[in-house]
């Protein structure tokens, strides 16, 4: 008997929190990537936000839509946060505004294009909006650029004036709209096939006037390697070096470049599968998640897991179970 495949589709509101619950449920499950900024009580009460979102190892893509928030990612944050994905954001409506920690700061409005680094320092800060995003891994940044990560501000530009943007953001509106309607199996096709084109269009844009990227480079096949062995619970940078035909020390040289070690992306690629899981198979226990995502032991797994979400796994699960809104309340145009 096969498993069934892990649905993709995650939606999240805070119509289902209590208003005095709102803004904490938003920071701790969807800006979990940032330190949130505090709200007046009284904004804090009146705070809303909802959210599709479909996601897998490959990507993630979003509907998204709140009141105004802000924060922050700072070097103490990231040490506990490690993000390997490179966030594009399309404004529907409202005003974005995204300051890296170095280089000039990025101001998205409606219908322009905002671009972060999860790996990096910055500031981000929104008003009331509504907006397209999707999220690459780096790796896949890295290839469609011909072998390195522009700046989030080359990346928006480029996206900007792109005539096949419209094209994507098509896509991205459809599916994010249609989801709902979708078998498990069809979303996972359509997730897919829209990060490939999102991977292409990104290739075109970045690439234009050049030649075709050639093969990624050490950093992106690392990342590949370790999505590919999350499971393997002795996976060690020693193994990774020895599977890529590189020494240790060089390894950890690019990984440096990249603003991160190996052990902390290894971390947050095993804490990001066991939150889908967690969601994708509510009745997979967490014994079985935790060895699926290369630790021995569920203890362990379950204290991993409550450094970097703030809950444990199943109260993480039982808050996502909490919070779904129908999803034709999501997708208003």
């Amino acid at each position: 008997m096969h498993a069934q495949p892990a649905d993709p589709l995650i939606i999240l509101s805070t119509d289902g929190v209590p208003r005095p619950e709102r803004y904490a449920f938003w920071a701790r499950s969807v800006f979990d990537y940032f330190q949130l900024d505090p709200l007046p009580p009284e904004e804090a009460l009146a705070f809303e936000g909802r959210i599709v979102t479909l996601t897998c190892e490959r990507g993630a893509i979003h509907h998204y839509s709140s009141s105004a928030v802000s924060g922050r990612r700072t070097r103490s944050h990231l040490h506990t946060h490690t993000g390997d994905e490179i966030g594009i954001g399309y404004m529907i409506d409202g005003h974005a505004v995204y300051e890296p920690e170095r280089g000039p700061p990025i101001e998205a409005r409606p219908r322009e294009f905002f671009c972060f680094d999860g790996a990096r320092p910055s500031r981000l800060t929104l008003t009331r909006n509504r907006q397209l995003h999707f999220a690459l891994p780096r790796a896949t940044v890295i290839e469609a650029a011909g072998g390195r990560v522009p700046s989030p501000q080359a990346i928006a530009q480029a996206l900007n004036r792109s005539p096949l943007a419209v094209y994507l953001l098509h896509q991205l509106r459809r599916l994010t709209r249609d989801a709902p309607r979708l078998t498990v199996p069809q979303r996972i096709v359509m997730l897919d096939a829209t990060l490939a084109l999102a991977k292409s269009v990104l290739c075109a844009c970045l690439q234009e006037g050049q030649q075709a990227p050639g093969e990624p480079g050490l950093y992106a096949r690392a990342c590949e390697y370790m999505n590919r062995h999350l499971h393997v619970c002795g996976l060690s940078a020693a193994h990774i070096a020895a599977a890529l035909h590189c020494s240790r020390a060089h390894l950890y040289r690019v990984f440096a470049e990249h603003g991160m070690t190996v052990a902390d992306l290894l971390r947050e690629l095993r804490m990001r599968r066991a939150r889908q899981l967690l969601h994708a198979e509510p009745d997979l226990d967490v014994g079985t998640i935790a060895w699926r995502c290369g630790y021995a032991d569920a203890s362990s797994f379950g204290k991993a897991f409550k450094r970097r979400f703030g809950l444990s796994p199943l109260e993480w699960r039982a808050c996502v179970r909490r919070a779904p809104l129908p999803a034709e309340a999501l997708l208003e145009d």
